[in-house]
This record gives structure tokens, C-alpha cells and sequence, in this order.
């Protein structure tokens, strides 16, 4: 009796083992997949503000075309940004900072020049997205995001857009997770 009950204690508790490896790989793939798929479609939403013409205009502005640099970023502040950001409750906020160190934001001017000086060397190499970590916008939880800006002509960093999402609602996406075949 008591090489039965050693046994059978053996084989369930390998037997539970087993089953809470199998959901902690099936919790991870559902994560990582449906983490890819929000990170994709901010990709997505985003590339257009890659190719805009009014941006590329922005990246090439020097820090002393201080009139040039009002239009254009009027300009990006009234058409651009509400393009991305309407109807994405998610998404906190949208800076654009160029090399030579003008920034503009869809929440503040302060905030675009912050992000010049915070995220200038976020992105390194040969990367062009790149998940820099989260932070606080006054009191909002954020995952930021950088996203290098390429200029159609040479194909060399000309800045950088700047992504701020509300960490809340990742974690939305994370709460939505459940076991079995979803």
C-alpha cells in the first residue's frame, strides 16, 4: 500500500507539473501574441507620419527657423497628431524630435523639448522601434515607444517619434487573457 500511494503521489504531482507548464505556455503565447498585434498596429498607424511631407519639412528645420518652425508645427499639432490619435484612447501622447534638436508634441511644447533631451539616444543602430520603458506623464502610467524617422531622400535618421501609451491599457490587454482555446 504505501508503494501504491508513492507511485500514484509520483505521477500527480509530475502530472500537475506538466499541466501548469502547458497553461503558463499557453498564457505567455496569448500574451505575446496579442501584444505583437497591438505593437504591429501602432507601427501601422503610425508610418504615415514617416512619409508626411510636413514632417520631413520639420526634420530639416534648423533650431534658428524659429517662425518656419511654428507653421510646421502648427501645422503637425492641427492636422497630424489628431489623425493618429483620435478614436485611440490608448494612446497618451505624440512627440516629434528631429536631430537638430527641435521637438513638438501633441500635449505640450515643454513636453516635445523633454522628450528631445530624454529620448535623443533611444534608438540605436540599426533599429527603428524600440520600446524605451515606462514612465509617468504627470500622472498617467506610460509605456514609450521610440520610432526612428528616416528622410526619403538619404535614408538617414533624421529624428525620432516619440510615443507615449497609457500603460492601463496594455494592461487591459493582458487582463483579456484567459486559458483553453481562444
Amino acid at each position: 500500500l504505501l508503494v501504491f500511494g508513492t507511485l500514484w503521489y509520483e505521477k500527480a504531482s509530475q502530472s500537475i507539473e506538466y499541466n501548469a507548464i502547458d497553461y503558463s505556455e499557453q498564457l505567455m503565447g496569448q500574451v505575446n501574441s496579442q501584444l505583437d498585434g497591438y505593437f504591429s498596429d501602432l507601427e501601422r498607424i503610425t508610418y504615415p507620419l514617416l512619409l508626411h511631407p510636413q514632417i520631413q519639412t520639420f526634420m530639416k528645420l534648423a533650431p534658428e527657423e524659429q517662425y518656419d518652425r511654428f507653421l510646421v508645427s502648427k501645422k503637425i499639432s492641427d492636422e497630424l497628431f489628431p489623425s493618429i490619435t483620435f478614436g485611440r484612447p490608448d494612446i497618451y501622447g505624440l512627440s516629434i524630435v528631429s536631430n537638430s534638436g527641435i521637438a513638438t508634441s501633441s500635449y505640450s511644447d515643454f513636453a516635445g523639448k523633454e522628450s528631445y533631451e530624454l529620448y535623443k539616444n533611444a534608438v540605436l543602430g540599426e533599429r527603428n522601434y524600440r520600446i524605451v520603458g515606462a514612465d509617468y506623464m504627470e500622472t498617467t502610467p506610460v509605456l514609450t515607444i521610440a520610432r526612428k524617422f528616416l528622410d526619403t531622400v538619404s535614408y538617414q535618421s533624421s529624428g525620432m517619434l516619440i510615443i507615449h501609451v497609457r500603460l492601463n491599457e496594455i494592461i487591459k490587454i493582458c487582463e483579456k487573457i484567459k486559458l483553453g482555446d481562444t
